[in-house]
């Protein structure tokens, strides 16, 4: 038999959510960075395609709005120009294609540009991927995610071994209903009506496409101009642009008179 005492379940079900509204919050949130180890987002003004990419190939990117460290500011329109030091096209089982790009200078609003010298800062470089596509480790953490959710309702409820078919459909039922919520957030479907986001959330948390998902060819890296991607840089060389440009924002505030108000006699 299943005792269903559903008290330490519905807590279980009530933290999911929680976490869930989080990463929702998350995603939405202006673009802070609280550590410069972290990417920031900016927008391609060049296409980058693993499909067609070779090794050296340029791109240019800029951020569509300000990014924010401590008391420092990044301003909308700072450029970004580098070239893909590697590409890979895609295969069977979990290997989608990528582009690895490697961001050479930046240059401020102001004119000033700050050049990432690869002898002074190690370049930081990050596999660019499709964004509905996951590599195999990253497909194992989802399936883990989804199943630590369905023990967590399944084991308080579990208290006779006969009987384990009526908890097996609990916690399938679980993952389902965990990754119709989850699909409201997930970047993979960020363009997708809000109906569709939630069907194909439910359909991802019952396990069953990505069975054949892993087993088909995966999706070329194919960004466009005007798309959104995340660039690393080195921290050293991202904690000197924003220096930069405070430095140049000070010294454009010393430049302007001083007006001095006349008191009429």
């Amino acid at each position: 038999m299943v005792n269903c005492n559903i008290g330490p379940a519905r807590n279980s079900i009530v933290a999911v959510g929680v976490a869930i509204a989080m990463l929702a919050s998350a995603s939405w949130a202006d673009q802070t960075i609280r550590n410069l180890k972290r990417p920031i987002q900016v927008q391609l003004e060049t296409p980058v395609q693993s499909a067609n990419a070779t090794v050296g190939q340029p791109f240019a990117a800029k951020l569509a709005e300000p990014v924010h460290y401590k008391n420092l500011t990044l301003p909308a329109g700072t450029e970004f120009k580098g070239h893909i030091v590697k590409f890979a096209h895609s295969k069977h089982f979990g290997r989608p294609g990528y582009v690895i790009l490697q961001t050479d200078e930046a240059a401020l609003p102001n004119g000033q540009t700050v050049g990432f010298d690869p002898a002074k800062y190690k370049p930081a470089t990050h596999a660019l991927h499709d964004p509905t596509a996951e590599t195999f480790w990253q497909s194992v953490r989802m399936q883990a995610f989804y199943t630590a959710c369905s023990l967590s309702v399944t084991l308080p409820l579990y208290s006779d071994r006969e009987d384990i078919l009526p908890l097996f459909a609990v916690g399938e039922g679980v993952r389902i209903a965990v990754g119709a919520l989850f699909g409201l957030v997930r970047p993979k479907f960020r363009n997708e009506p809000v109906a569709r986001k939630i069907a194909l959330g439910a359909l991802d948390g019952s396990g069953i496409p990505r069975v054949v998902y892993f087993v088909g060819t995966y999706p070329e890296a194919d960004y466009h101009p005007g798309d959104s991607i995340k660039l690393y840089l080195n921290p050293q060389a991202l904690g000197e642009l924003f220096q930069t440009n405070k430095t140049a924002a000070l010294s454009t505030a010393a430049s302007y008179p001083v007006a001095v108000r006349q008191t009429a006699p």
